[in-house]
């Protein structure tokens, strides 16, 4: 004999796994929650690095680099340096100052960094290699010359800073998945509520 009570149940069931879908579904892919605190983190330590080669492409020797040729790539490098820090911190501004905060979708905002971020960081990476294949072996232990120690010093500070970059760029990719791609995750306080109510209502 069909037990009315069972089918109350199937039935209270079906409508909270309709509504647990439906919410899953319904997902806003201009505005949404893009994580912080190490985007943050990420951003001072590239200011950092911007401001530590600035120091290197400085201290570089002028006989080293007329002898192979850095003086365009170093004022190329040099031009990075100036605009990094500024770059990260109008990347950090969009979030903390009220006028972007309401008049920008996050979608906007991720764009900006996502195009910054690859672009600085493909700068770096450029500046770090001409930069390795103009000096070729021209510092190794056999061809050392003066100036060789300050020319390792801001290979590494260069190769730090495309680094930093492309972290930030992983955080750029990481938002977009969550934001835009992942399946839309319900708040775990919302989904009790829905099971809860499931629950009353069965009773």
């Amino acid at each position: 004999m069909v037990s009315f009570k069972n089918i109350q149940k199937k039935w209270d069931k079906a409508k909270k796994w309709d509504y647990e879908q439906t919410l899953r579904k319904v997902k806003d892919t201009a505005n949404f929650e893009i994580d912080k605190s190490g985007r943050f983190a990420g951003r001072f330590f590239q200011i950092a690095l911007s401001l530590i080669s600035y120091y290197w492409l400085g201290a570089q020797n002028s006989v080293l680099v007329a002898k192979y040729g850095l003086a365009s790539t170093n004022n190329a490098m040099i031009f990075f340096a100036i605009i990094s820090p500024i770059v990260s911190g109008l990347l950090i501004a969009v979030y903390i100052t009220p006028w972007f905060g309401k008049n920008w979708t996050s979608r906007r905002i991720l764009s900006i960094e996502t195009f910054f971020d690859l672009f600085m960081m493909m700068g770096w990476i450029c500046g770090f290699g001409v930069e390795l294949t103009s000096v070729g072996t021209g510092c190794s232990l056999q061809t050392w010359i003066d100036g060789c120690t300050s020319f390792n010093w801001l290979a590494a500070w260069l190769f730090f800073l495309f680094v930093a970059w492309a972290a930030g760029l992983f955080f750029d990719c990481t938002a977009w998945y969550r934001g835009v791609f992942a399946g839309n995750e319900i708040d775990a306080d919302v989904l009790l509520d829905i099971r809860r109510s499931g629950r009353q209502t069965r009773r």
